[in-house]
């Protein structure tokens, strides 16, 4: 589609990537509920540090309009603070621990 293009946005959000790599070993043990009542009080917590990002979009030319796409996964990534990236790694390094266990 000749309209479709990219562009780059950049995002400041509150650094919840960096809390949970940096309390990891805390949080592993907490149900799902609890880690996202303790995310939320770090983001309203004055420790809270905030992170600036820089993504590229997918953004269509809708008449005289830029329409940027925020249903990207970048995007997401991007506004919640690196949370699902942070949440991905904290994952696959729990599952390699996991495997290594039962070796």
């Amino acid at each position: 589609d000749k309209d479709s293009t990219f562009v780059t946005c950049k995002v400041t959000a509150p650094d919840v990537y960096s809390y949970l790599m940096d309390n990891m070993e805390s949080l592993m043990d907490m149900e799902t509920e609890e880690l996202y009542q303790d995310i939320m009080a770090y983001i309203q917590s004055e420790e809270c540090k905030m992170r600036t990002v820089e993504i590229e979009v997918p953004a269509e030319l809708q008449g005289d309009k830029l329409v940027i796409d925020t249903t990207s996964a970048k995007y997401q990534d991007a506004i919640n603070g690196g949370m699902n990236s942070a949440l991905t790694e904290i994952y696959v390094l729990w599952f390699m621990e996991m495997e290594k266990g039962e070796q």
